[in-house]
């Protein structure tokens, strides 16, 4: 079996484990049947997967490789795993018999990965919101702007979640709480009702990139050369190391080529449309 599972951006800046947008860089995952693998990381995730998915439905599974062809970058915050969760538990529910079930891939998806915000968008597609209500998990799903588009400056480095997530604090002040609220609630409207105008300023001062600023100091860089290039907004990419800018149709090239000359460990300026259809089964 054959899976195209698109790549995302999540965060929004204050959105955080919230928000997530499905991109046009994407992953094409070839399972089959068990074969040894040399990659013992990769190994541990197929394998951690198949035990929840058999546990989930209380059925057996076998083993199962994968092949990975595509652009999504390890490591940069643009939902690698991602693409290789869904694609694994797409399959294994083809196996067991089942359908084809987008929610019960989110679902699972997000027990494997301990937060649902990169493997909802990569799955449905478009811009999603998700969160936890009552013990369950829910979601909300949306087209993107045609007018809006993206570029993507990917560092040298990489930047691992679980590294990342060490770096935030246990809390943080009703000031921050307040404004993540108030900006949260302003970037959903804007984008659910096309209105890109709104959307200049509102994905500053997210609480998490102050922290996360020593792991990604290309951030600010990239926002100031953004900005002064017509840019809509800039943020982190997940936890990073990705940066991405926010554009409207006509000013992507102009942001492209102010970063690449802004910030030096920059080794690719990708430009890249969103993706509205999510995964896709394609053999």
């Amino acid at each position: 079996m054959r899976f195209r599972v698109p790549g995302t951006t999540t965060n929004l800046g204050h959105g955080f484990d919230c928000f997530g947008i499905a991109l046009s860089t994407a992953n094409t995952v070839t399972v089959s049947p068990d074969q040894t693998s040399d990659d013992a990381a990769l190994a541990a995730m197929l394998e951690n997967c198949r035990k929840q998915c058999a546990d989930a439905w209380q059925v057996s599974l076998p083993p199962i490789s994968i092949s990975i062809e595509g652009d999504v970058p390890i490591a940069r915050g643009m939902g690698s795993s991602s693409t290789i969760y869904a694609a694994c538990i797409g399959a294994y529910q083809k196996i067991a018999g089942q359908e084809l079930d987008l929610g019960g891939i989110i679902r699972q998806g997000n027990k494997l990965e301990g937060h649902p915000d990169n493997i909802c968008a990569a799955v449905l597609g478009g811009f999603t919101i998700v969160a936890q209500v009552a013990g369950r998990l829910q979601w909300q799903r949306f087209d993107m702007p045609e007018q809006l588009q993206a570029v993507i400056s990917i560092p040298n480095f990489e930047v691992k979640t679980d590294e990342a997530r060490k770096v935030l604090p246990d809390s943080f002040t009703k000031a921050e709480g307040i404004t993540a609220i108030q900006r949260c609630s302003m970037i959903s409207a804007a984008l659910v009702g096309k209105r890109l105008d709104l959307l200049r300023g509102l994905f500053d001062d997210a609480w998490h990139e102050q922290y996360r600023g020593e792991l990604n100091p290309g951030l600010q860089i990239c926002r100031e050369a953004a900005d002064q290039a017509g840019a809509v907004a800039t943020f982190l990419s997940g936890s990073g190391s990705c940066i991405l800018s926010l554009c409207t149709k006509g000013k992507r090239d102009d942001v492209a080529e102010a970063l690449e000359n802004a910030y030096g460990d920059i080794a690719e300026v990708r430009k890249v449309e969103f993706d509205n259809n999510g995964i896709e089964q394609i053999a």
